[in-house]
């Protein structure tokens, strides 16, 4: 079967973050290359019953003139401990970008691309685990 797509494959991991180094509210470069641009930052949010959650939120950025689904998967560390699900099914994201479109995530967002960072004023717990770095891997872009 004979595809359309085309697929960037020049460097596919993103660095590991470490989460107490990132500035709260302020956009981080992440990775770029000649389609795309993903940016990151952290931010709280409040749910339905008053807690206060913080959040890794993503900025996606198409530079190009064509329609570009970006993939890639999630690997997480909590309290420096390597998270179950890295480099699983349950790990990998895809959202698609419009020609030079930017999307943010948000508190809002329903694509499930935030990451969990860590409760904000609740009691420390030996059960609640904080997330300390993140990074993305086998990042693709693919023109569609």
């Amino acid at each position: 079967i004979l595809s359309n797509t085309s697929f960037s494959q020049t460097d596919t991991n993103g660095p590991q973050v470490n989460i107490e180094s990132t500035q709260v509210e302020a956009y981080n470069q992440y990775f770029e290359n000649e389609k795309i641009a993903i940016d990151y930052k952290k931010a709280e949010c409040e749910t339905k019953r008053n807690y206060q959650i913080e959040y890794i939120f993503f900025r996606f950025e198409n530079k190009t003139s064509k329609k570009i689904k970006v993939r890639y998967f999630e690997y997480m560390w909590f309290d420096d401990i390597p998270a179950e699900s890295n480099g699983t099914n349950e790990s990998f994201r895809e959202i698609i970008l419009m020609p030079h479109e930017t999307f943010e995530s948000n508190c809002a967002c329903d694509k499930n691309i935030n990451l969990f960072s860590k409760f904000i004023g609740l009691r420390a717990s030996r059960h609640v685990r904080n997330l300390t770095s993140f990074s993305l891997k086998q990042i693709e872009d693919l023109e569609l």
